[in-house]
């Protein structure tokens, strides 16, 4: 993990006195803030991304406020210097000013990408569904060769990983008060993967590859977020995007079935992957990953300010409604 999101001391403040700042040290010529990195609430500002010019072209300013383990673009260029694909690459940075604790941010300046993301969340088509097929693909094979990261101790193996996160769920928002039902569930996936889980070695990949996070022109695939790099549970990649697809869903009418058809549908893509023929119980590791990604719905991601902000509240109700019975009928199967 780049980022620990509890450092509330990293927390934006003055953005246009930051923004300003970093505009006259870079030369960047800012015109509209495209993204606000809120951490759960709106008034808990991580990071801000504005679109403007840089030298007279096109180009993007990133200012970091949560201090990151390592500077993004310093990560950025790890994952280059090892990438042997001729299809798969980062943004281009052209300005970088490293996070200190003098100016409690940090900053750069990126090309703006122009090619359009692999689809919009919350639903993908067949012909989408294979673009990330593919790219997930050669971002195994050919892309990510070798980690540039030793692995922590706590997230050495799955059951390590998954006690960390579920530590970690427990005291990220203390001022949600959980219905007993769902620290029933925390319980439940806790004693899970205490008692039921195969415990297996992480492997190092890139924990955050949604649909908002790959580009793709035709030609390359270009990786737009690079704070995630770590040690993961087996195909926790793989199934990062169906999380992303189910809590961006905006439909007050959603049932438990239809969500299960959305699930079934990235599944039945995976089947052909390549990478998978080696990974042993491939689709089990990634209803274990599912099972925590739908529980960290449930008792975090939809109490954001962005849920609230952007979903009625019939449709937020639906959203708790529906992860409630995933988590519910998810590990009933796996504890068949």
């Amino acid at each position: 993990m780049k980022v620990d999101f509890r450092q509330k001391q990293y927390f934006i403040e003055e953005p246009e006195k930051i923004l300003e700042g970093t505009s006259r040290l870079s030369g960047f010529k800012p015109s509209k803030l495209i993204y606000k990195g809120e951490v759960r609430r709106e008034d808990w500002i991580g990071s801000l991304v504005y679109e403007g010019l840089y030298r007279g072209k096109e180009a993007i300013l990133k200012i970091q406020g949560l201090r990151p383990e390592e500077d993004e673009p310093q990560i950025m260029a790890k994952f280059m210097t090892q990438n042997k694909s001729s299809i798969i690459r980062t943004a281009n940075i052209y300005w970088h000013q490293p996070w200190n604790k003098k100016d409690r941010f940090g900053a750069f300046v990126v090309e703006k990408v122009q090619s359009p993301q692999i689809f919009k969340y919350p639903n993908a088509n067949k012909k989408q569904k294979i673009l990330f097929r593919n790219f997930y693909d050669e971002f195994h094979m050919e892309a990510l060769k070798e980690p540039w990261e030793n692995v922590s101790v706590d997230e050495k193996t799955n059951i390590k990983f998954f006690q960390k996160r579920i530590k970690r769920l427990m005291g990220e928002r203390p001022d949600i008060k959980l219905p007993e039902e769902d620290k029933e569930r925390i319980k439940r996936f806790s004693d899970f993967v205490d008692e039921r889980i195969e415990d297996s070695a992480t492997v190092f990949t890139h924990g955050h590859l949604g649909a908002d996070d790959i580009h793709f022109d035709g030609k390359e695939y270009i990786i737009m977020s690079n704070l995630a790099w770590g040690y993961k549970p087996e195909c926790y990649d793989l199934v990062f995007i169906i999380w992303g697809c189910l809590h961006k869903i905006r439909d007050a009418k959603i049932n438990l079935q239809k969500a299960q058809k959305l699930i079934a549908g990235w599944f039945s893509a995976y089947k052909d992957l390549k990478y998978l023929k080696n990974v042993v119980d491939w689709e089990l590791k990634a209803k274990q990953s599912l099972l925590y990604f739908v529980l960290a719905s449930i008792v975090v991601q939809l109490y954001s300010d962005e849920h609230k902000r952007t979903a009625s509240q019939l449709e937020l109700d639906t959203l708790f409604k529906i992860h409630r019975h995933l988590f519910d009928n998810l590990y009933d199967q796996l504890n068949l």
